[in-house]
């Protein structure tokens, strides 16, 4: 349950909801009806019946074939290493807005803070599951504390002066950006524990469970905190990379907002580490069915972890990181990184909702309700890739700003593609037929044997 709280709850979508005034309850209530619940439902029926490492890898290859897979996996790994990227802006604005609560004047480069998190990650990763453990425990903790510390101080201190209007007056070509955005970016992640489906003991059954009980928690959460933001931001537009941080300096005292702002960064690093794991296991799964080289299949000899994989994901999230940020300012560098993520996300859970809607026989036919909420979160999906382009801040140019985030969907998907066809082309023949497999037959846990071979 901890690990789904923290790979889930973003505290920027306390912010992006509080955008929509006082009518974001409303928002939140029909993302969850629409999408989060679908989601869970979803996720819980895949993981009982592909209970594998790899999650939407296997998922997706056994309903639809290995392309579909590849590419499925493809999309999620480029998005966890999009959205990590952004690791840096947050924690500089954080470092920025800590250091004005006790009256300093700090500006840490994001550029060089964003190398050193992301390190960490890398070295968090490569030492095995253990320390990864620790960490994320203590920041699915840490965020908890954070939150309720939040409510409660949004409720000491009162209703603000001139609280936020938002955008919940202006088009509603923007309030359905903001809900699309809200709603995937911040009530999706619930598939991703089960990329390490293989590393959990009994993943058919403690997975699921992890789902259910996350959900109510998450959705309480959202709901107050969001409201805990907007009135503690009064009439000051609000921080959209770290609005929690920007509420705490606002409105409460130095050491308060310091400390909050500290923990805060802990639960920032432990979001992006677990993320980062189950990121790194998807070349390696991969790598197993030779649709890319056995390169990304060697283990660490002392951790048992796909060193190589690691490494490859840590260059690429320090090189989107610092690309993002070229030319561009804070807020809309965020905007950048984040709305090409989406592009990638959504591509992915396209994918995933069409499964019980589509999947060619071998799964359990799922029931007409099951269907029902996919074809919901399918529909919710495409809303969000359709407006994944339109910016909600300011930024010089509109159409450039769409152009670069077309542009690097559209090179990331050239370089998947590529690297499918020269994995076909190595080993393609000595591939698993999953044309022939079902789901129990292809859910068979690989050996520790078989993963440590190169």
């Amino acid at each position: 349950m901890l690990g789904q709280f923290l790979v889930v709850v973003g505290t920027n979508w306390l912010g992006t909801a509080a955008l929509l005034g006082p009518g974001h309850a409303m928002y939140w209530a029909l993302g969850l009806a629409l999408f989060h619940i679908p989601l869970a439902a979803v996720v819980i029926r895949l993981t009982r019946e592909v209970p594998v490492e790899g999650g939407i890898y296997a998922w997706a290859k056994v309903a639809f074939g290995e392309t579909a897979g590849f590419l499925a996996a493809w999309n999620m790994w480029v998005f966890i290493a999009t959205f990590t990227s952004t690791l840096g802006l947050a924690a500089a604005q954080g470092l920025s807005y800590g250091a004005g609560a006790l009256g300093l004047t700090l500006q840490p480069p994001p550029a060089l803070l964003h190398v050193a998190l992301i390190g960490f990650l890398v070295l968090v990763a490569s030492s095995g599951l253990g320390l990864g453990r620790i960490l994320h425990d203590a920041g699915a903790l840490l965020l908890a504390v954070l939150l309720t510390l939040l409510v409660g101080f949004a409720v000491l201190a009162g209703p603000a002066p001139a609280a936020a209007g938002g955008v919940g007056e202006t088009s509603l070509l923007v309030q359905a950006t903001v809900f699309a955005k809200i709603t995937v970016f911040g009530l999706a992640g619930l598939e991703c524990l089960s990329t390490l489906a293989g590393e959990t003991r009994n993943p058919g059954r403690a997975l699921p469970r992890s789902v259910l009980f996350a959900v109510p928690l998450i959705a309480g959460f959202y709901l107050l905190g969001t409201e805990a933001v907007r009135r503690l931001a009064g009439a000051t537009a609000i921080d959209l990379v770290n609005p929690v941080a920007q509420a705490f300096s606002l409105r409460g005292g130095s050491l308060l907002a310091a400390g909050a702002i500290g923990v805060l960064l802990v639960r920032d690093v432990a979001q992006a580490s677990i993320s980062f794991t189950a990121l790194t296991r998807l070349p390696l799964v991969a790598g197993w069915d030779r649709l890319l080289p056995a390169w990304f299949t060697r283990l660490s000899e002392s951790t048992g972890v796909p060193v190589r994989s690691i490494f490859v994901a840590g260059g690429l999230a320090i090189a989107l990181g610092l690309l993002g940020s070229l030319d561009a300012g804070t807020a809309e560098a965020f905007q950048l990184l984040q709305s090409a993520a989406g592009l990638f996300f959504g591509a992915t859970y396209l994918v995933l909702f069409a499964i019980p809607l589509l999947a060619r026989p071998g799964f359990t036919r799922p029931p007409l309700w099951l269907r029902a909420a996919s074809a919901s979160g399918f529909l919710v999906t495409l809303l969000f890739l359709a407006l994944a382009v339109v910016p909600i801040v300011e930024v010089p140019d509109a159409g450039r700003f769409a152009l670069r985030v077309l542009g690097v969907f559209v090179v990331a998907e050239g370089i998947g593609l590529a690297l499918l066809a020269l994995g076909r082309r190595a080993g393609g023949a000595k591939a698993t037929p999953v044309a022939s497999a079902t789901p129990v037959a292809h859910a068979t846990p690989v050996t520790d044997a078989a993963r440590r071979k190169d």
